[in-house]
């Protein structure tokens, strides 16, 4: 039973994808067709019937898209049932979708899928009680061939499957097939004028005019200087012909001066210069500024200027390329009446980018102005010269010149981070040493947060005699084991 079910639903896919395959045809959603047939049945072989059966019907269809039609059909036929039972009658009633295929001009290939109800009209052996109904799918496939405007004739072919008959023959289904062949008429929808402009669709080229619109002959708004712009939204009604108009149909002014495309010898011109009678932007000093943007409009003639019509500045230093005598003066830097850099502390970066500006003479600094700590490349500095009191963690007035140094060129690099490393020789116990290391890296730390530099720049670390540079053996060498160093972490 479930593999008769499938091979139904099989069937109905093979005409439902060769509808959706078809072009469409003619008939307009809203026609209405009606027609009659003469049909002739074979009955499914379960059912005692003595021969094939002749009958006639009925169908009432629309079109609800365009080419695909809804039906409903009847039909009837006396039948010649065994056991000679009068009167016996055949009434099925059919609802399928058709699709019409075109076939040339006055022809079509119908494709039908549908659900089918049929009724036994006499109570015989075999067959079901006179009220009972069957049930299955409908299938169509058929030729129509359009004799008028109205008139068609229909020949088609179809099966009606039971999947399920309630006569519980033998059979697990029943099967009846037919051939039937008529006339129909189609009657398509009146014709309409739907935007109501008093053109029948049709003859409307325009659809969908709004209501109340001044339309042509033709259905499509009237456009009376021919500039493109209908009557109703034309500013501007009495355009010369071939003018460029713009969306309101005036002429067309690109650059927004008052002067339109047509007379504008500058039809650039930016927005709000004020213009001459061509079109083109006012300049009183001819440094090919216009006025409205001219902001030293006096401008000698001949001198080079920027953008704002100013004598131009190349390092921006507020003097003028006519009398700078240093041209490529660093930006931001403060310079003199020449136009050249002042430098306070005379250490090569001028006042106004200099972020150490009281360097010692002599100091070695970066591009910044401040005392140079790390080398490039270089990770890991010693601080030569940061002693302390011997067996303390008390900085020697020396050590602390230098930290000063450290701490300024920090102050003027903000984005170093640096781990501070307190060393010491092998001379005593170990603990002690780490102790002591320990606490000479933070009273470094302490010194330079003093100073300025933000403690969150700054970790610290007691290395003990764990790392030393040179031979323990000797005073020497233990004199350059007790150091600090500073490691860049970032």
């Amino acid at each position: 039973m479930v593999a008769n079910k499938l091979k139904c639903i099989g069937v109905s896919f093979t005409f439902a994808v060769s509808a959706l395959v078809a072009p469409l045809a003619a008939q307009k959603p809203g026609t209405v067709e009606i027609g009659g047939f003469g049909r002739y049945t074979w009955f499914d072989s379960s059912l005692p019937i003595n021969k094939d059966q002749a009958g006639g019907g009925g169908r009432l269809g629309v079109f609800v898209l365009p080419n695909l039609a809804i039906e409903g059909e009847a039909s009837y036929t006396v039948l010649n049932v065994s056991g000679g039972v009068p009167h016996a009658g055949f009434l099925p009633i059919t609802g399928r979708a058709v699709y019409n295929v075109p076939a040339g001009e006055r022809a079509a290939v119908l494709l039908g899928i549908g659900y089918v109800y049929q009724k036994y009209l006499q109570d015989f052996k075999n067959l079901p009680r006179t009220g009972d109904w069957d049930a299955g799918g409908n299938g169509l496939v058929g030729l129509r061939v359009r004799l008028s405007d109205i008139l068609s004739l229909r020949a088609e072919g179809l099966l009606n499957y039971i999947w399920e008959p309630v006569n519980k023959s033998d059979a697990s289904d029943n099967k009846n097939w037919g051939v039937q062949l008529g006339m129909s008429a189609q009657f398509p929808k009146p014709l309409r004028d739907e935007d109501g402009d008093g053109v029948r669709d049709q003859d409307d080229r325009c659809l969908g005019t709004p209501t109340g619109e001044l339309v042509d002959n033709r259905g499509c708004p009237r456009d009376s200087d021919g500039d493109g712009v209908v009557d109703s939204v034309d500013r501007c009604p009495n355009t010369p012909q071939r003018e460029i108009v713009d969306s309101n149909g005036c002429p067309r002014d690109t650059d927004g001066d008052g002067v339109t495309d047509a007379r504008d010898e500058c039809p650039n011109t930016a927005r709000g210069d004020a213009v001459d009678a061509a079109g083109c932007a006012r300049d009183a000093d001819a440094d090919g500024i216009p006025d409205s943007r001219d902001r030293c409009p006096n401008t000698p003639q001949g001198t080079a200027v920027d953008n704002n019509g100013c004598a131009r500045d190349g390092d921006r230093d507020a003097v003028p390329d006519s009398r700078d005598r240093c041209p490529n003066t660093p930006e931001g830097a403060t310079v003199d009446s020449d136009g050249c850099p002042l430098d306070g502390d005379a250490d090569g970066v001028p006042n106004g980018i200099d972020r150490c500006p009281n360097t010692s003479a002599g100091t070695e600094v970066d591009a910044v102005g401040c005392p140079i700590l790390f080398e490039p490349e270089q990770e890991t500095l010693v601080l030569v010269g940061v002693t302390f009191a011997t067996g303390s963690a008390s900085l020697t007035q020396n050590a602390q010149t230098i930290l000063d140094r450290v701490a300024e060129s920090l102050i003027g690099n903000p984005d170093v981070r640096v781990e501070i490393g307190g060393h010491t020789d092998a001379t005593g116990s170990r603990t002690l040493n780490l102790n002591l290391s320990q606490s000479r890296a933070d009273a470094v730390r302490a010194y330079l947060v003093q100073r300025g530099v933000a403690m969150s720049r700054l970790t610290t670390r007691g290395y003990g005699p764990d790392n030393p540079i040179a031979s323990n053996q000797t005073a020497s060498g233990r004199a350059q084991n007790r150091r600090v160093e500073l490691r860049r972490i970032n």
